[in-house]
């Protein structure tokens, strides 16, 4: 079945390849590679129960960005290749790939985005918050697909939409609790600019959640997103509306919203969302995903920069699937990070961290704690004009 997910991929390159052709003469193509190795030491990685195992190991990544540019044109391909060797548990050994491209072609007034993501990593990161079951020890494959057109009418009104589709699929996997299964979206959006700070749309969207093992979920919603830019440095974006959920089982309605501010100075940056919304997952329901995360972040000198985050987040199924229980997925993690910029091209950092998941499938909760000290290099642009 991976072929399907590789097909896809191949037609989105296809297509990519001719845009690229019929690009504009003046181009640019550039190069970026950069690496990285941590010194990794995990506590209960699984999150299985209160007694967990602890590992100390080696994680070493590799990755690179590779862009072509026009006048009209972006197109950036970013492959990532992940490796995890632990010490005294081959069994959280893991391979990690991903390959992102993004493609933004522009007019005097239309602009397309495409983008498409293929990856392949492991269950025992994938389903942190979501389904919960990082008990199970297997390889997940997912594709993602989308596309986003936009059309400015006049200076303050725009219009456009966006489809997206999801394909994940789960490898070596032996539990019957996880499913493969395919998310399809779209939408469309009116916006307007009531101010040159102030921004207010209109959206609705429609999706469609098509587990392997149970039947289908249609959902619709519409809302109302409103961005404000309070000064130079602060932003805050507000949104919600009515949400509509039906199965084969029962049907549901209810709001989502979300809440965002950020800060963008000079040494400190800051940003906190808060929000709901529907997610699909590997059990094979749509669950209602209540979220809070906060992230700050600070240049102590010009070299030295310091930051933390916090998430905190509950995943509760929303309509009922005959022969199940209903699930409640509570997660919380939070992490620090010391950073050295020890020369243009080469970084040191160390990081330490908790996490906290509560679910059906691990009696009276669990408790992980990580920590790493990392060694980062970017490589110098590679550049040629045509």
């Amino acid at each position: 079945m991976p072929g399907a997910g590789c097909g896809g991929y191949t037609v989105a390159m296809a297509c990519v390849a001719g845009l690229v052709s019929s690009g504009a003469s003046a181009a640019e193509w550039s190069f970026v590679p950069s690496a990285r190795v941590s010194a990794s030491y995990t506590q209960n990685p699984r999150l299985a129960g209160q007694d967990g195992t602890a590992s100390a190991g080696v994680i070493s990544e590799l990755a690179s960005s590779l862009s072509y540019r026009t006048e009209r044109l972006d197109v950036e391909l970013a492959p990532l290749f992940r490796f995890a060797r632990y010490a005294s548990d081959s069994s959280l050994d893991s391979d990690t790939q991903s390959l992102d491209l993004h493609v933004d072609r522009g007019a005097e007034r239309m602009t397309w985005l495409w983008g498409a993501n293929l990856s392949r990593d492991t269950t025992l990161t994938s389903e942190l918050g979501t389904t919960g079951l990082t008990q199970v020890d297997g390889r997940r494959q997912n594709l993602l697909l989308s596309a986003a057109p936009s059309f400015q009418l006049t200076e303050r009104v725009s219009v456009g939409g966006q489809a997206s589709w999801t394909d994940t699929r789960y490898m070596n996997v032996v539990t019957p609790e996880l499913s493969d299964y395919r998310q399809s979206n779209a939408s469309v959006f009116a916006s307007y600019g009531l101010t040159e700070r102030t921004q207010m749309s209109l959206s609705a969207g429609a999706g469609l959640f098509q587990p392997q093992v149970r039947g289908s979920t249609r959902d619709t919603s519409v809302s109302v997103q409103l961005k404000h830019e309070l000064g130079l440095q602060w932003s805050l974006g507000l949104s919600a509306g009515p949400s509509w959920i039906e199965s084969d089982f029962g049907s549901n309605r209810g709001t989502l919203y979300n809440v965002q501010m950020a800060r963008r100075g000079e040494r400190l940056q800051l940003s906190a969302t808060l929000g709901r919304s529907l997610v699909p997952t590997g059990r094979g329901v749509q669950t209602r995903r209540d979220a809070l995360t906060f992230a700050a972040a600070r240049s102590l000198t010009d070299r030295i920069s310091a930051g933390i985050s916090l998430t905190a987040s509950r995943n509760l199924d929303v309509l009922p699937v005959p022969g199940f229980k209903p699930a409640q997925i509570r997660y919380a993690s939070i992490d620090g990070r010391l950073s050295w910029q020890l020369t243009p091209q080469l970084s040191a950092s160390m990081a330490v961290g908790g996490t906290d998941q509560r679910s059906p499938f691990a009696r009276g909760g669990a408790r992980g704690y990580q920590g790493f000290v990392t060694f980062a290099w970017s490589g110098q642009p590679w550049s040629v004009s045509r």
